[in-house]
Protein backbone atom coordinates (compact mmCIF):
# COMPACT_ATOMS: atom_id res chain seq x y z
CA UNK A 1 0.00 0.00 0.00
CA UNK A 2 1.58 3.29 -1.02
CA UNK A 3 1.58 6.28 1.31
CA UNK A 4 -1.06 8.26 -0.56
CA UNK A 5 -3.67 5.52 -0.50
CA UNK A 6 -3.07 5.51 3.13
CA UNK A 7 -4.12 9.16 3.31
CA UNK A 8 -6.92 8.67 1.52
CA UNK A 9 -7.88 6.08 3.84
CA UNK A 10 -7.05 7.70 6.44
CA UNK A 11 -9.24 10.83 5.11
CA UNK A 12 -12.19 8.71 5.38
CA UNK A 13 -11.89 7.26 8.65
CA UNK A 14 -11.48 10.91 9.81
CA UNK A 15 -14.50 12.41 7.82
CA UNK A 16 -16.30 9.61 9.18
CA UNK A 17 -15.50 10.53 12.81
CA UNK A 18 -15.94 14.11 11.85
CA UNK A 19 -19.59 13.28 10.81
CA UNK A 20 -20.34 11.28 13.76
CA UNK A 21 -19.39 13.81 16.07
CA UNK A 22 -21.78 16.42 14.25
CA UNK A 23 -24.77 14.23 14.32
CA UNK A 24 -23.83 13.35 18.30
CA UNK A 25 -23.74 17.02 19.30
CA UNK A 26 -26.97 17.50 16.69
CA UNK A 27 -28.80 15.02 18.64
CA UNK A 28 -27.33 16.43 21.76
CA UNK A 29 -29.01 20.37 21.02
CA UNK A 30 -32.46 18.98 19.97
CA UNK A 31 -32.93 16.64 23.39
CA UNK A 32 -31.67 19.58 25.17
CA UNK A 33 -34.10 22.23 23.65
CA UNK A 34 -36.91 19.50 23.88
CA UNK A 35 -36.49 18.68 27.76
CA UNK A 36 -35.50 14.69 27.47
CA UNK A 37 -33.96 13.45 30.22
CA UNK A 38 -30.22 12.05 30.04
CA UNK A 39 -29.88 14.01 26.27
CA UNK A 40 -25.78 12.56 26.25
CA UNK A 41 -27.43 9.07 26.75
CA UNK A 42 -29.90 9.89 23.26
CA UNK A 43 -27.12 11.68 21.69
CA UNK A 44 -24.98 8.55 22.18
CA UNK A 45 -27.53 5.96 21.96
CA UNK A 46 -29.13 7.61 18.23
CA UNK A 47 -25.70 8.54 17.06
CA UNK A 48 -23.88 5.52 17.74
CA UNK A 49 -25.64 2.00 16.44
CA UNK A 50 -24.81 0.94 12.96
CA UNK A 51 -28.14 0.42 11.27
CA UNK A 52 -29.78 3.87 13.02
CA UNK A 53 -31.92 1.96 14.55
CA UNK A 54 -31.44 4.14 17.57
CA UNK A 55 -31.82 7.24 15.57
CA UNK A 56 -35.44 5.95 14.58
CA UNK A 57 -36.05 5.17 18.36
CA UNK A 58 -34.99 8.63 19.32
CA UNK A 59 -37.19 10.61 16.48
CA UNK A 60 -40.35 8.32 17.90
CA UNK A 61 -39.70 9.43 21.01
CA UNK A 62 -38.70 13.03 20.44
CA UNK A 63 -42.25 13.56 19.50
CA UNK A 64 -44.22 13.56 22.46
CA UNK A 65 -41.88 16.88 23.48
CA UNK A 66 -42.36 20.47 22.33
CA UNK A 67 -38.52 22.18 20.91
CA UNK A 68 -38.01 25.23 23.16
CA UNK A 69 -34.56 25.59 20.93
CA UNK A 70 -33.42 29.42 21.39
CA UNK A 71 -32.10 31.67 18.54
CA UNK A 72 -28.49 30.45 19.04
CA UNK A 73 -29.10 26.96 19.37
CA UNK A 74 -30.80 27.17 15.83
CA UNK A 75 -27.68 28.91 14.56
CA UNK A 76 -25.54 26.26 16.32
CA UNK A 77 -27.70 23.26 14.49
CA UNK A 78 -27.79 25.19 11.20
CA UNK A 79 -24.00 25.65 11.45
CA UNK A 80 -23.77 21.95 12.33
CA UNK A 81 -25.34 20.73 9.33
CA UNK A 82 -23.34 22.42 7.45
CA UNK A 83 -20.47 20.77 8.64
CA UNK A 84 -22.27 17.28 8.51
CA UNK A 85 -22.65 17.94 4.91
CA UNK A 86 -19.50 18.65 4.30
CA UNK A 87 -17.92 15.69 6.46
CA UNK A 88 -20.60 14.06 3.81
CA UNK A 89 -18.58 15.09 1.18
CA UNK A 90 -15.19 14.39 2.10
CA UNK A 91 -16.32 10.95 2.99
CA UNK A 92 -17.49 10.21 -0.37
CA UNK A 93 -14.51 12.01 -1.83
CA UNK A 94 -11.81 10.07 0.47
CA UNK A 95 -13.55 6.75 -0.11
CA UNK A 96 -13.61 6.98 -3.78
CA UNK A 97 -10.34 8.24 -4.55
CA UNK A 98 -9.13 5.22 -1.95
CA UNK A 99 -11.30 2.85 -3.82
CA UNK A 100 -10.26 4.12 -7.36
CA UNK A 101 -6.68 3.59 -6.52
CA UNK A 102 -6.94 0.66 -4.57
CA UNK A 103 -8.34 -1.18 -7.54
CA UNK A 104 -6.10 1.08 -10.01
CA UNK A 105 -2.71 -0.56 -8.22
CA UNK A 106 -4.15 -4.28 -7.89
CA UNK A 107 -5.44 -4.58 -11.37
Amino acid sequence: MKWYELIFIIGAIVSAGFLWYQLYKMIETDALSRGLKHPRFWSFFASGQENRQGLLLYLIGRRKFVSNMSQADLQLMNQRKKRAGLAIVCLLVFSLAALALLTINHL
